[in-house]
């Protein structure tokens, strides 16, 4: 974890994709950003959100409020 968050602290910009698994965020995501949550060079960083899955309404708006609440300075559009 102190690998990827010193990786996240010297990169510009994150992107991050992610499947939707029973309408929500897989596990793996979730435990990810919820051992970011309060690491201070996550947050303000500009991210993308993209979800591989042409169906991923329930997920994709999970994740960005996840993303919203850990400061996440989201890049619209992306």
């Amino acid at each position: 974890m102190q690998e990827l968050r010193d990786l996240l602290s010297s990169a510009d910009a994150i992107l991050i994709a992610s499947p939707e698994y029973a309408h929500g965020i897989n596990g793996t995501m979730k435990n990810t950003l919820d051992w970011l949550l309060s690491h201070p060079g996550f947050a303000y960083k500009p991210v993308s959100v993209f979800n591989p899955s042409y169906q991923c309404h329930h997920a994709h708006k999970a994740l960005k409020e996840t993303l919203r609440t850990m400061a996440a300075d989201l890049i619209p559009g992306a």
